[in-house]
């Protein structure tokens, strides 16, 4: 059954399978919020104890609008209440995110891995369900056997998916010896931090 509502921002809760873990520009999303409202709802599912719980429902889609509804303290925000199951909700947040031009890859990877290690997912089946070919698919896989170290300075922006594609076979946690995937790691961040001050440099010199 799927219903509408106007609901507290407290009364909801992020999903822990949204595969989206960074939110930017709330602020301004915010603002936007206030001057024109909430325009698209937010779609959401009882949670199993909803009857009791301080926050009864799970945020499925709209988790960005939610933080920045909250963080201007909107009073309530639309919501469509929808009873879904757990393979249904990390398939819309999947197919939904997979829209945004901000998902990051390792995000993108890590819902990958949830269909195939949790919900009976093959990587043929994953590409029906998102449009991609199963070439990207499997390029994203490889992204979330970095390493620790790598896996962070990729979510910082330090390593770019391209050059990550280059040397992720020396970067892979699945090493036996990790230091030559660590030196390597710290080669990679040094010369890129030497090519955006060359850049910075070159910059600053056609400007005088």
């Amino acid at each position: 059954m799927t219903t509408m509502h106007d609901l507290a921002p407290g009364q909801m809760r992020p999903s822990p399978t949204n595969p989206r873990k960074t939110f930017t520009g709330l602020d301004e999303l915010g603002a936007s919020l206030i001057e024109k409202g909430v325009i698209v709802p937010v779609l959401v599912r009882p949670t199993p104890t909803a009857a009791k719980a301080k926050e009864p429902y799970e945020l499925v889609c709209g988790e960005r609008r939610w933080r920045a509804a909250t963080k201007a303290k909107l009073t309530t925000i639309p919501a469509v209440v929808c009873d879904l199951s757990d393979r249904e909700v990390l398939e819309i947040q999947l197919v939904e995110n997979l829209q945004r031009v901000d998902v990051h890859p390792l995000e993108e990877a890590d819902g990958y891995e949830e269909l195939l290690e949790k919900h009976g997912y093959d990587v043929d089946g994953i590409a029906a369900k998102t449009g991609k070919s199963k070439a990207y698919i499997y390029a994203r896989l490889k992204l979330g056997a970095l390493a620790p170290g790598p896996r962070v300075e990729f979510l910082q922006g330090r390593i770019s998916a391209s050059r990550l594609s280059r040397e992720r076979a020396k970067l892979a946690s699945g090493q036996k010896d990790l230091q030559p995937a660590i030196s390597l790691w710290r080669e990679i961040l040094r010369r890129d931090e030497e090519f955006r001050i060359d850049e910075e440099r070159r910059a600053r010199a056609v400007a005088w």
